[in-house]
């Protein structure tokens, strides 16, 4: 479904995609749309508990919602992949799904034709037993341990986007 992630989730432009959320979509894909929208989605040095803006918000909640024992898609889980040409942001999609229940994994990088990708794998587990995660211990220690490295990246880019920003203002004067 097309929709605008600058957007939050109830805009009138993002109607094909809330519709599909209240169906029950069971995979969402987010390929190189992220990173090209970083301006609109996240201010620069916002921490990461602040999350991202745009869509994210919205849909991470109603997708949390629909995950509740009355829903017809909670039985299910529901996943959200990332694509994009750098993980950089991961670390502020993770924060912003976190509160709405979902799980993060970061697997194993994908080979691409010149340079390997990171993708980012959410996942709002359905009613299914405790026992049956869909992301092992082993596994989230890896994702855990990976997205402290890609916030690093966030914090440097921040400080490069504000460095920049000054010596623009500075020229202007």
């Amino acid at each position: 479904e097309y929709c605008d992630i600058s957007l939050p989730l109830t805009d009138p432009r993002n109607d094909p995609l809330l519709g599909a959320v209240r169906k029950g979509v069971d995979v969402y894909v987010f390929s190189y749309v992220v990173h090209e929208n970083e301006a609109s989605l996240r201010a620069p040095g916002a921490s990461l508990e602040s999350g991202l803006g745009g869509i994210f918000p919205e849909l991470f909640r109603a997708i949390s919602y629909s995950k509740q024992p009355s829903s017809s898609s909670a039985l299910y889980s529901t996943a959200l992949i990332f694509l994009d040409s750098t993980p950089r942001l991961w670390p502020a999609i993770e924060a912003c799904a976190r509160p709405y229940g979902f799980e993060a994994y970061i697997p194993e990088t994908l080979r691409a034709r010149c340079t390997p990708r990171t993708p980012l794998l959410l996942i709002a587990q359905g009613n299914s037993p405790p026992d049956a995660r869909a992301v092992d211990d082993k596994a989230s220690l890896r994702s855990a341990a990976e997205l402290r490295r890609y916030a690093s990246f966030l914090e440097a880019s921040d400080r490069k986007r504000a460095s920049a920003s000054f010596r623009q203002n500075a020229k202007a004067l």
